[in-house]
């Protein structure tokens, strides 16, 4: 590859802050946030919030200006990272196995000491990104680590199992783990979510993470995939309810509408969206809702009414449940997090 067409870069995972081997050291802080260009061959934003001792969580969002690949360096610790965009590769360092990163995945790497990986990343890759890191020594006191490596091989893709102390998986996250990373982007990157909210949505990230990998096996039979035409009926009613999205659907009418009965609309629903229907429409109000209070574009009541709440106060109460702040000081995140 011809010199300046890739970038090099050395980072250092401590358990109080972050050390950068191309900048001075920053001293341990609660909170660490970077807007901008964050380091050669990244244009972007990532905030690191030290929840508590010993935990950690960090929210990206940035895009590669250049192929960009180095190594990271972290103590003993578990950490759990779900990725809404990304691309590349990472692995254990040196010689090691590595693993693709892929969109909408969860990400499992555990070491059980001091340990080096890796990554390499395309030029023009954009990475959205939640991870929650939790030090060796508390995690003890949270769960059985050597069960923990069991439960991983059971319910992940391993890439890494054992190797010198390391372990490392990834799987598809499941919809209520990415809709949890989605609010935590939103709050964190947007810098108007407080403490108390950044540390809720990382312990729903760890319940959620802790849900998929001990349930992964031996869930139950799913029941029988809907057929082709029940698809396309399902999907016609998702797309009715979006584009009328402040219109006060029923199950009733949505399944007369879109011609399939109110049992197939559910199930389908809940196979295709992994998502109850009145879920979904929850979920797709509050992002266009978010999507049309980040460009200003009306005022909080207008909003509420443009997404179907006609109660400003109810709007108000799950929308802050949602992205962490009240609607009236919301700003959007960069790049659109929440549009959808």
């Amino acid at each position: 590859m011809k010199a300046g067409l890739m970038q090099k870069i050395v980072v250092d995972h401590g358990s109080a802050g972050v050390r950068r081997r191309w900048t001075t050291a920053a001293q341990p802080r609660s909170v660490v946030r970077h807007s901008g260009p964050l380091m050669p061959g990244i244009e972007g934003h990532m905030k690191r919030t030290l929840v508590r001792d010993g935990m950690a969580v960090t929210t990206c969002d940035f895009t590669t200006t250049s192929t960009v690949e180095g190594s990271v360096h972290g103590h003993a610790s578990l950490s759990i990272a779900v990725f809404l965009k990304a691309g590349g590769v990472t692995g254990v360092a040196p010689d090691g196995p590595v693993m693709p990163y892929r969109d909408g995945h969860l990400y499992v790497f555990l070491s059980n000491r001091s340990a080096w990986g890796r990554f390499h990343l395309p030029p023009g890759q954009r990475m959205t990104m939640a991870e929650l890191r939790i030090d060796w020594d508390v995690l003890g006191g949270m769960l059985d680590p050597c069960a923990f490596t069991s439960t991983m091989a059971g319910a992940l893709d391993l890439y890494a199992e054992d190797l010198d102390g390391v372990w490392m998986g990834c799987a598809p996250a499941p919809r209520e783990m990415i809709l949890a990373t989605e609010r935590l982007l939103q709050g964190t990157v947007a810098e108007r979510a407080d403490a108390l909210f950044v540390e809720g949505k990382a312990l729903e990230l760890l319940a959620l993470a802790l849900d998929r990998l001990t349930t992964a096996q031996g869930r139950p039979p799913r029941p029988p995939e809907p057929s082709l035409l029940d698809r396309r009926r399902v999907k016609a009613a998702r797309d009715l309810m979006v584009e009328d999205i402040a219109h006060g659907w029923t199950i009733a009418e949505l399944a007369r509408v879109a011609g399939v009965n109110e049992k197939k609309l559910k199930h389908g629903f809940r196979t295709l969206y992994d998502a109850s229907v009145h879920q979904y429409l929850q979920d797709m109000r509050m992002k266009r809702a978010a999507d049309l209070l980040g460009r200003q574009a009306a005022s909080v009541t207008e909003v509420s009414l443009m997404v179907g709440y006609a109660n400003p106060s109810h709007f108000a109460k799950l929308f802050r449940r949602y992205y962490g702040v009240a609607p009236s000081a919301y700003t959007a995140t960069p790049g659109g997090a929440a549009s959808g």
